[in-house]
């Protein structure tokens, strides 16, 4: 539910906001050389998230535990550490699609999003340590949920 509220705010939402913002109010736009580094910012974000996929054959859009597949927790290469790699992506492209965009008030939309992916990084990361084995050892030595050396 939680993936879809930030799916249906992220991609339509927003880039509706975009659009009514640059045509109608152009409130303060950030800088052009904001826009200019929220571009490589944007591109970070998506080689964040590739690299989840990447080195976590269990990654899919849905919280749940892969019995059928006899899932186990990554510890091994990024996972290391941060504990949701892919939701740290999603927040960088997140906050970074309204600078490229030169968008205030999209910006204020994106912060929604952000508290989304943050609410949903709280209830997965219960969920694996209630259901996961070896979870709660993985998340003791892995301290950072997404932020490295912050969260």
């Amino acid at each position: 539910m939680l993936l879809s509220l930030y799916f249906l705010n992220t991609l339509i939402v927003g880039p509706m906001v975009i659009g009514i913002d640059i045509t109608y109010f152009r409130w303060h736009q950030p800088s052009v050389i904001l826009q200019i580094l929220a571009i490589p910012l944007y591109l970070f974000a998506l080689f964040l998230i590739l690299l989840s996929m990447r080195s976590n054959p269990y990654f899919e859009g849905t919280a749940r535990i892969q019995k059928e597949r006899h899932q186990k927790v990554i510890i091994d290469g990024p996972y290391r550490i941060v504990r949701h790699l892919g939701y740290l992506g999603m927040i960088i492209g997140t906050l970074s699609s309204p600078l490229i965009a030169r968008s205030t008030l999209a910006l204020f939309v994106s912060m929604l999003s952000v508290a989304i992916v943050i609410k949903r990084t709280d209830l997965e990361d219960k969920m694996l340590e209630e259901e996961l084995e070896g979870y709660k050892i993985y998340r003791r030595l892995t301290r950072y949920r997404l932020f490295p050396r912050v969260w």
